[in-house]
């Protein structure tokens, strides 16, 4: 089965601040457009300019956009494991479908186009 999962942008603002009012818009419209997922702070490089609390903020504006409508994917990329396995403990109470620090693999870069990893 084929899905289209897409690379959700992180909007900031022109002062450089985490817009999560024009996220939930973006996600708004990729669901009426009929997307199967998000891949949400995970394929842009965005992380690095997220503090912690901004990540969680934008992993509960997507969660609760999109709820069970879509499949949701977080990354949870950082610096070095410890904080990898901290963002993974948080984000875990989350609905994401996966967590990832790795968006290549998780998107199967070695299967055709569209493809999920089973």
């Amino acid at each position: 089965m084929k899905q289209i999962i897409s690379a959700a942008v992180t909007p900031f603002t022109e002062d450089g601040k985490l817009d999560v009012d024009s996220a939930a818009r973006l996600y708004e419209h990729g669901l009426r457009q009929k997307l199967d997922g998000f891949f949400v702070m995970g394929s842009m490089g965005e992380w690095a300019l997220l503090s912690p609390d901004e990540r969680d903020l934008l992993a509960k504006t997507a969660c609760g956009v999109i709820g069970k409508k879509a499949k949701i994917l977080l990354g949870i990329s950082d610096t070095g494991m410890p904080s990898i396995l901290h963002n993974m403990e948080k984000m875990a109470a989350s609905r994401a479908l996966a967590l990832d620090r790795d968006p290549a693999r998780q998107l199967g870069r070695s299967r055709g186009p569209g493809e999920i990893p089973a």
